[in-house]
């Protein structure tokens, strides 16, 4: 009977295409039929810990390393990492009553296009 091949499991720096890094602990995991790489980020003073799931096409590179030297790379990266803007779920705008808005549920966005003439289309955009 064929051995089980050990599964990955290590404190790693990970380098993605496009020229980003994140830094937490790697770990493989299935979803459906497809095997992604977790890594779950640590907590930072800046930010609250979290997971990010990457298809093996989206790896560059991979460093294992120190949880030390991880959580202090996840420091660093976190300070320049671009927030993803908040969406609720469809079940919490279907909370949010017939007109759909709650503003409890809401998270704004300032946007300002200067490459238009229209000045409607500047301001908060509402999700």
């Amino acid at each position: 009977m064929p051995e089980k091949p050990e599964s990955f499991d290590s404190w790693c720096v990970v380098e993605l295409f496009g020229h980003k890094r994140i830094a937490g602990r790697v770990t493989e995991q299935q979803i459906g039929s497809t095997s992604f790489v977790r890594v779950d980020v640590p907590e930072t003073p800046e930010s609250i810990g979290y997971t990010k799931f990457y298809g093996a096409g989206a790896i560059y590179a991979m460093t294992p390393t120190s949880e030390a030297a991880v959580r202090l790379n996840a420091q660093q990266i976190e300070r320049y990492r671009e927030p993803v803007p908040y969406i609720p779920a469809p079940k919490q705008l279907a909370a949010a009553g017939p007109s759909g808005e709650d503003d409890d549920n809401l998270r704004f966005i300032d946007v300002d296009n200067e490459d238009d003439d229209d000045p409607e289309d500047d301001g908060p955009l509402r999700f």
